[in-house]
């Protein structure tokens, strides 16, 4: 292996610079080093031979360009069509829609936070905080895979905050309103509400439920394998007696194995149509498939009166935090309790209560509490 150090004194009289000079693949190369002692060009030239020797020359590693479009289409896409359910898949799609203008054409190392920061003060102002966290999540993603596939060293994004969200939504039927939106649907679709009004599960997790790898009637227990947030580890949700008839009353399909599906056998993916016809029948406004869940655990709190710990058990969520929503349920249900005890009180001191039939709801509501305990 032939390197040498050289200067272009015939040619260029003027330039003081010391050079190296290598063949690398066949073909003669050479790095300026500058106008250094000899001594310091001696040893970049020591380090340039270790270099070569190794295989881990800078010119040896010189990776192709990277474009950002390019990587999310050829090898993202193909990696969460194999991992990710459709509807995150369909998430990812939308936030590269929203990323593509800014960082589609350009490689992925000319990513930088400054740029990132750019793309979310632009964003902030034409949508809401959740979404802008959405797109920099999917972006987040894509990098981390990037690294573990060596493409890229380091991620932009890991010292990335998320926004503050601020929008939670949390719209809850009365049970008057649950009557009259159960009344309004299709056979299917009153299936489908009921099996989220008895359990709290999403939407995609109905659909896709089957009897033999979900559905435990021995236990009494429904099994989800891949839930959000969960992994690979399996979740479980207790089946009461009412959930129990309402699946033993479905027919099964002959040959699918899916509880919820058509005539066909196939299962149900878009019911959106179907719910919002019901709910308008209904005349609720304002109201999607997902506050089924809200309305479970709205009245889970107000008519059995469960505590936020049980709560965050039967709806899944990974922390108490994600029950602080209906923290103003909780103190109205403490508020009301208050109330009954009071009555409660009242009567054992013999003091006058309007009704007999309020005692005796008094004493039934409040012994149930303290059998919950």
């Amino acid at each position: 292996m032939k390197v040498w150090l050289y200067k272009r004194i015939k040619n260029r009289p003027w330039d003081k610079a010391w050079y190296v000079g290598f063949y690398q693949d066949g073909k003669r190369k050479s790095m300026k080093i500058g106008d250094v002692p000899r001594k310091v060009a001696e040893n970049i030239k020591a380090k340039i031979i270790v270099e070569l020797a190794e295989g881990t020359y800078l010119d040896k590693k010189k990776k192709e360009r990277v474009l950002f479009k390019d990587f999310y289409e050829k090898d993202f896409l193909k990696y969460i069509k194999t991992r990710c359910r459709p509807k995150t898949i369909k998430m990812y799609e939308i936030s590269f829609r929203n990323l593509l203008p800014l960082f589609g054409d350009r490689d992925l190392s000319e990513i930088t936070p400054l740029l990132i920061e750019h793309f979310r003060n632009k964003r902030i102002k034409e949508v809401k905080p959740r979404t802008v966290n959405v797109d920099i999540g999917c972006l987040k993603h894509m990098f981390n895979k990037a690294i573990e596939w060596k493409i890229v060293s380091e991620s932009p994004v890991k010292n990335i905050k998320r926004l503050k969200e601020s929008n939670r939504r949390v719209r809850c039927l009365t049970p008057e309103e649950v009557k009259r939106l159960i009344e309004e649907c299709p056979p299917y679709l009153k299936r489908v509400c009921m099996i989220a009004l008895l359990t709290g599960l999403r939407k995609e997790e109905i659909l896709t439920l089957k009897w033999k790898e979900n559905i435990d009637f021995r236990n009494r227990q429904i099994v989800l394998n891949q839930t959000k947030g969960s992994g690979e580890n399996s979740e479980y949700v207790p089946m009461n007696e009412s959930l129990v008839n309402l699946l033993k009353g479905i027919k099964r399909h002959p040959t699918s194995p899916f509880v919820i599906c058509k005539e066909n056998g196939e299962p149900y993916t878009w019911i959106k149509k179907g719910f919002r016809a019901a709910v308008e029948k209904a005349g609720i406004k304002d109201f999607r498939f997902h506050d089924l869940r809200h309305t479970y655990a709205s009245l889970m709190i107000m008519q059995v009166g469960v505590d936020p710990s049980t709560l965050k058990e039967l709806m899944r969520h990974k922390s108490l935090d994600m029950v602080e929503r209906y923290s103003h349920l909780f103190k109205s249900h403490k508020q009301r309790v208050q109330e009954l005890w009071g009555k409660k009180l009242d009567a054992i001191l013999g003091k006058r209560v309007e009704t007999l039939v309020e005692i005796k709801e008094c004493l039934q509501d409040v012994s149930y509490l303290y059998s919950t305990q």
